[in-house]
């Protein structure tokens, strides 16, 4: 892990030590043994590090695939997805040879992984039509690992430790298994933290 300074007290280094790790839960920290060791600067989470072009950058793509019936959240509608016009019907309409399947689907915009735009929040902030959608993609991410929180909800004192502007925040908290159908564990919810308006 890297160190922003020669001299760092023991307390910033168990801070930074979360940071790197990507831990949210975390109350106390003992270092036993503490060894600084001067090398090349690498870059570690919560240390500005100078940037540099990587050749190994990827996007990932965290979205769940959209089905008729998906729970996104207990009392949720969830997505109707109903045949508009089916190949057969489109065989007797186009020149022969010519298929294809056309679907309504009905869901709220909430449904799956979604962005959500300020206009979620306050009614004076931008909807989704105009967010940059370029926006999200490359930036730095950071993830806190909530799968063991011990009670429902994700208090804003969680993401207190880090610095978070411009960052893509993910807040993994293991919902993701219980996209099938089962309706019956809570989802944990986040505690209303105060955005900007843009």
């Amino acid at each position: 892990m890297d160190l922003p300074a020669a001299s760092v007290e023991e307390s910033a280094i168990g801070r930074l030590l979360i940071q790197h790790l990507g831990l949210a839960l975390v109350q106390d920290v003992t270092l036993r043994d503490l060894r600084i060791v001067e090398e090349q600067h690498r870059g570690s989470r919560g240390v500005v590090a100078e940037p540099r072009l990587s050749d190994t950058a990827r996007i990932v793509d965290l979205s769940h695939p959209i089905r008729a019936g998906l729970v996104t959240y207990p009392g949720f509608l969830v997505p109707v997805i109903t045949p508009h016009r089916t190949r057969e019907d489109s065989r007797a309409k186009y020149a022969p040879g010519t298929e294809l399947a056309m679907d309504v689907i009905t869901m709220i915009g909430n449904t799956g992984t979604y962005l959500d735009a300020p206009f979620h929040r306050y009614a004076d902030g931008r909807d989704l039509a105009g967010l940059d959608l370029a926006g999200p993609v490359g930036l730095r991410a950071e993830v806190f690992h909530l799968q063991d929180a011990a009670t429902r909800g994700i208090r804003a004192e969680t993401h207190a430790d880090r610095d978070v502007r411009g960052a893509a925040v993910l807040l993994h908290t293991g919902w993701a298994a219980t996209s099938a159908p089962p309706r019956t564990r809570p989802m944990p919810r986040s505690s209303p933290a105060r955005q900007p308006r843009r």
